[in-house]
């Protein structure tokens, strides 16, 4: 092999195998901008609210979105409540509660029931039976209303013949 051979084979080389040895190529610098993209938040991003109800249906989305109704403890009766689910854990027994003409939904728990801020309600306290599926809540004025699991004051279950 002689040194044109040398030579011929380095070119060949350079040329199908570049490396740092290789001659550089002037390519356009690529120039970036983000002047036309919007930087998106999550609330962008997630269309849901704050503090949506677990237990409302989604819907079929077709549905205009409505204005929330504003939440007054003044208007507050515990004869509206729907019970909507009952939980056990190792603090005790809960019970969710849902307010139909608002959706806002209530937590029973250790007597006492809590609204959708996790604020007491004043002078509403309960119990939750969770074997016989009910609750019994108890006002300021003593109004006693017992709910029980799949009933709602729209549809009461019939007895049986």
């Amino acid at each position: 092999m002689n040194a044109k051979d040398v030579k011929k084979i380095a070119a060949l080389t350079a040329i199908l195998f570049p490396g740092p040895y290789a001659r550089a190529e002037t390519k356009p610098a690529v120039v970036s901008s983000t002047a036309g993209v919007k930087a998106y938040t999550v609330a962008d991003l997630y269309g849901g609210t704050k503090y949506r109800d677990p237990f409302a249906s989604l819907g079929s989305g077709s549905a205009a979105l409505v204005a929330p109704v504003v939440y007054k403890p003044e208007d507050f009766s515990i004869h509206a409540l729907n019970l909507r689910g009952l939980l056990h854990d190792r603090s005790g027994d809960y019970a969710v509660l849902v307010e139909p003409q608002s959706g806002y939904s209530f937590i029973l728990r250790g007597g006492h029931l809590y609204d959708y801020r996790n604020k007491r309600v004043p002078g509403v306290t309960g119990t939750v039976q969770l074997r016989q599926k009910t609750v019994v809540l108890v006002n300021a004025d003593n109004d006693v209303q017992t709910l029980r699991l799949g009933e709602t004051e729209e549809d009461p279950k019939k007895p049986s013949p």
